[in-house]
């Protein structure tokens, strides 16, 4: 969850994913969008098929152009 900013858009909440192994953070991917259970939803079919995170962007983009 992150506040932020746009001319356009003013103060926003976002969420987006992070990918991790352990206490390690591998990749994060922020502002996916302002509907937090969309991109629950989009976490938990990720976290179902265990993708790897070197698909997430090809995944998310899928996920994004439906």
């Amino acid at each position: 969850r992150h506040v932020l900013y746009t001319r356009d858009a003013g103060i926003y909440i976002a969420y987006g994913i992070e990918c991790r192994k352990g206490n390690n953070l591998i990749c994060s991917v922020n502002d996916i969008s302002s509907d937090r259970d969309f991109v629950q939803r989009i976490v938990n079919k990720f976290n179902s098929y265990k993708l790897s995170p070197i698909h997430i962007f090809e995944a998310l983009e899928n996920e994004l152009g439906k």
